[in-house]
């Protein structure tokens, strides 16, 4: 019996159909996989409308993966949990609900099937203080009014009222903190405030009756206080406004670190004295609940700039000295959500504008070579953000991370190769010299098994957001570090870092010669940004000094 072929016309009209039929079962597919993923994934809140409401009042909830249906699902309002009746709505992107009576300011939390959502804050206008009369104590601070009563981050806002003092001094403006949300959906354990700051220039007058004073990074819708040595004034509401994105501070981990500076192999005599400059850990909305455990000595100034001063006198030869600290605190990591589109114009006349988009002795963006290098990036974009991003990108395939310091921009855009601190000043005066904020930031690394190493990254600013990190070290894949492969080290590090990153000073910090024939020293092995870290005097002929690694003694 013969065989048969099939004609030609019919075996291809077979492989067609066959290849039309591949692609639609990989769609079928790849779309089963989306739609399953989908489903495994946690509840996202993305909007509030509106975040200050009244008992009573409809509250709609927008964002993903809510569920099509409630099916056991909740929400959580500052912990409370609303009744069954309270719900008006549910689907996977709209909850609908009415404020309960209970509820008053917190975090709003979407709880599913697989998870706790992200944290949005709320307020209920009926738990909102109300401003006293007058203080109930005598010297008490009393704030009279604010205004105006909301405000972005790095907006100008005006207290008005009594008992301030005349001069600030250690007093605070304090505001609510916009805190991170624990695995459990709920807040975590800690300070619920934060000041606003000096390093960032916060501060920009202060009378007995009225303080000018700058939103700071971190500070989130809430209580605000003014805190003196007669204590904490009453509280008024104050609305953190601004839509350019969000910040989310969580995870964090106590570190317990010491530090240690030793003097040895002295020769002098008669009447000496040595200076020295020691960073402590920096206070950051991403580092808090700083306490100092143990110091030896006392030193001369508490904290000149972000450093300790200590005054070493009247050594002598063959002597050993030593200075140490020890400290605790919190280190959370830094989450950053920015909208491109919503980034606004900066607010040229604040101090912070001005100091960090300066050139200094460390970031030399006048150059001539950085600014024809940025005009050519940035062009004619006028979009901070966008500015940053398309500088990152260029350093990370351009510049390649190489050993010996160089300590000069140009030379590292000359050679397309630097250190670690290079790499990162050269970026940050990229940025300044593109009119955008920025700063460098030292500290340490918490490798593997509590062991540290130097780093350096970098923090730009934007108006009505705070600061952005950024590591190009990390970015660029320079250092292997854990990470869930989904996120890519390249745009994880553009905005957000871990909570392994100890920072010790942010900015060149500026350490003033003390005695007119002072010899100063510049260690620059060590991890901060000073001008010197040394100052002899007197009859001091000869010494050597010993700056030690920073030791992890615990993490909890």
């Amino acid at each position: 019996m013969g065989t048969h072929s099939a004609p030609n016309g019919q075996r291809a009209s077979k492989a067609r159909s066959t290849r039309a039929i591949i692609p639609v079962l990989f769609l079928v597919v790849l779309l089963a996989v989306l739609l399953i993923s989908s489903r495994s994934r946690p509840p996202v809140i993305q909007s509030i409308a509106p975040d200050i409401a009244r008992t009573g009042d409809v509250v709609v909830i927008r964002g993903s993966n809510f569920g099509a249906a409630r099916n056991g699902a909740h929400v959580t309002l500052g912990g409370v949990v609303p009744t069954t009746a309270a719900y008006l709505s549910w689907g996977d992107d709209r909850i609908s609900l009415r404020l309960p009576p209970e509820a008053s300011t917190g975090f709003m939390v979407v709880h599913g099937e697989h998870g706790a959502s992200n944290g949005v804050l709320f307020a209920n206008r009926d738990f909102l203080p109300v401003v006293v009369a007058s203080p109930t104590r005598p010297g008490q601070p009393f704030v009279a009014e604010v205004s105006p009563r909301s405000g972005a981050v790095g907006d100008r806002v005006v207290i008005t009222g009594k008992n301030f003092g005349l001069a600030r001094g250690a007093s605070q403006v304090l505001f609510s903190f916009v805190a991170g949300i624990a695995a459990d959906g709920e807040a975590p354990a800690g300070p619920t405030v934060i000041s606003a700051s000096d390093r960032d220039f916060d501060y920009e007058s202060w009378s007995d009756t009225q303080i000018a004073v700058r939103v700071p990074d971190g500070g989130a819708t809430g209580n605000l206080a003014v805190a003196t040595d007669k204590g904490s004034s009453n509280e008024v509401f104050f609305e953190v406004t601004g839509k350019v994105g969000t910040k989310r501070i969580h995870s964090p981990l106590t570190y317990s670190v010491a530090y240690d500076v030793a003097v040895s192999n002295i020769s002098a005599r008669g009447d000496n004295s040595l200076y020295l400059w020691v960073p402590q850990v920096w206070p950051a909305p991403e580092q808090r609940d700083i306490r100092l455990l143990a110091e030896e000595p006392e030193p001369l100034f508490a904290d000149v700039g972000g450093v300790k001063v200590y005054h070493l006198r009247n050594l002598v030869t063959g002597g050993v000295y030593s200075v140490s600290q020890h400290y605790i605190f919190d280190r959370y990591a830094v989450e950053t959500v920015v909208n491109p589109r919503r980034v606004v114009a900066y607010d040229t006349t604040s101090s912070l504008y001005e100091r960090f988009t300066a050139a200094d002795e460390l970031v030399q963006s006048d150059a001539p070579a950085v600014l024809g290098l940025a005009a050519g990036l940035v062009r004619d974009e006028p979009n901070p953000w966008t500015r940053a991003r398309a500088m990152y990108d260029w350093m990370r395939a351009r510049v390649q991370l190489a050993g010996e310091r160089r300590g000069d921009v140009e030379a590292t855009l000359a050679e397309r190769s630097g250190d670690s601190l290079d790499v990162v000043a050269t970026f940050v005066a990229l940025l300044r010299a593109a009119n955008v904020p920025a700063r460098p930031v030292a500290g340490y690394l918490v490798q593997d098994r509590g062991s540290v190493a130097a780093h350096y990254w970098a923090e730009f600013f934007l108006q009505g957001f705070g600061w952005v990190p950024v590591d190009l070290v990390l970015g660029s894949g320079a250092v292997a570090v854990p990470l869930d492969p989904e996120a890519g080290a390249a745009n994880f590090f553009f905005g957000n870092l871990d909570n392994r990153h100890l920072a010790f000073s942010k900015g060149l910090v500026r350490t003033e010669q003390l005695t007119a024939n002072g010899r100063t020293v510049q260690r620059p092995a060590t991890a901060n940004l000073q001008l010197h870290h040394e100052e002899a005097s007197g009859e001091l002929q000869a010494y050597t000094s010993r700056w030690g690694e920073l030791e992890v003694v615990g993490v909890y």
